[in-house]
C-alpha cells in the first residue's frame, strides 16, 4: 500500500514538473516580442514589427492551448512577463491613443485567465485618469474583468479613478469590478468604499450611473455582513435612504441614450 502511495505521489510530481517545463517554454515568445516592442516604442508606426509581434502572440496562444489541454483541471494559468508588461505600459503611457499599441496590449492579455497584478492595474487606472480616452477605459475593463484576489493597497488608485474620470456606466462597472475583487476587506474598509460612492453621487446627483453604483456597491457591502452573502430588506431600505439623502440637492434623471 505504501509503495502505491509513493508511486502515485511520484507520478504526480513528475507530471507537475513536466507542466512546469512546458510553461517555461512560453518564455521563448517573450524573447521574440521584446526587441519588437523596443522598436515600436521608438517608432509606433512600424507595421512590419507590429505584425510580427501579433504573429508571435498567435504562436504563444497556440502553445498555451496545447499546455492547458494537458494540464486538465490542475489550474494551470499564464500571465505575460513583467518585462513585456512594462514595455507595453510604457508605450501606452507615451501614446495613450495609439490604436496599434492598444491592439498589442489587448492581444497580449486577452488569453490570460486570471490577474492579480496590482502594479498592472494601478498603471492602467492611472493612465485612464490621465488620458480619459475610450481605449484606456477598454484596457481597464479588460484587466479588471480578469482580476482575482486583489490587494487592498489598490484602494487609493481606485478612488482616484472614481473621482478623476467622467462618471459613466463603463467607469462605474470598472470601479465595482475592482472593489468586489479586493481580498479580505474588513467591514470598515468596505464601508469606506461605499461612502466613496455616496460622495460621488452627492457630487453628481443627476447621474444615473452614480446612483446605480451606490446601489451595487451598497448591496455588495451589506451582503458581505451576512452568512448567505445577500443584503436584507433592511439593508436595501438603508441604501435607498442613503441615495435619497445624497440626491436631495438634485433631481435624478434618465440618461439620454449614448451620452452616459
Amino acid at each position: 500500500m505504501k509503495l502505491l502511495i509513493v508511486l502515485a505521489f511520484s507520478g504526480m510530481g513528475l507530471f507537475v514538473f513536466y507542466l512546469w517545463i512546458q510553461a517555461r517554454s512560453l518564455q521563448q515568445f517573450d524573447r521574440k516580442m521584446l526587441p519588437l516592442l523596443a522598436k515600436l516604442l521608438r517608432n509606433p508606426t512600424l507595421q512590419p514589427e507590429h505584425q510580427r509581434f501579433l504573429e508571435a502572440l498567435r504562436e504563444r496562444d497556440q502553445r498555451l492551448e496545447e499546455i492547458k489541454s494537458k494540464a486538465l483541471n490542475l489550474g494551470f494559468t499564464y500571465a505575460p512577463s513583467t518585462v513585456v508588461r512594462d514595455r507595453l505600459l510604457a508605450h501606452l503611457a507615451l501614446n495613450p491613443d495609439d490604436e496599434l499599441g492598444h491592439e498589442r496590449f489587448v492581444a497580449t492579455f486577452q488569453k490570460v485567465d486570471y490577474l492579480s497584478d496590482v502594479s498592472l492595474l494601478e498603471a492602467l487606472l492611472q493612465q485612464s485618469v490621465e488620458s480619459q480616452t475610450a481605449l484606456a477605459q477598454e484596457r481597464v475593463e479588460l484587466c479588471l474583468g480578469k482580476a482575482i484576489a486583489l490587494s487592498p493597497s489598490l484602494m487609493p488608485t481606485l478612488r482616484a479613478y472614481l473621482f478623476d474620470t467622467p462618471i459613466t456606466f463603463g467607469s462605474a462597472r470598472s470601479f465595482y469590478s475592482g472593489v468586489t475583487k479586493l481580498f479580505r476587506l474588513p467591514v470598515d474598509q468596505r464601508q469606506r468604499l461605499y461612502n466613496m460612492t455616496l460622495e460621488l453621487l452627492r457630487q453628481n446627483p443627476r447621474s444615473v450611473a452614480a446612483r446605480q453604483l451606490v446601489l451595487d456597491v451598497g448591496r455588495w457591502h451589506f451582503g458581505k455582513s451576512h452568512d448567505n452573502g445577500s443584503p436584507t430588506l433592511f439593508d436595501d431600505e438603508r441604501i435607498r435612504h442613503d441615495i435619497q439623502m445624497a440626491t436631495s440637492s438634485g433631481q435624478v434623471i434618465e440618461p439620454v441614450a449614448g451620452l452616459i
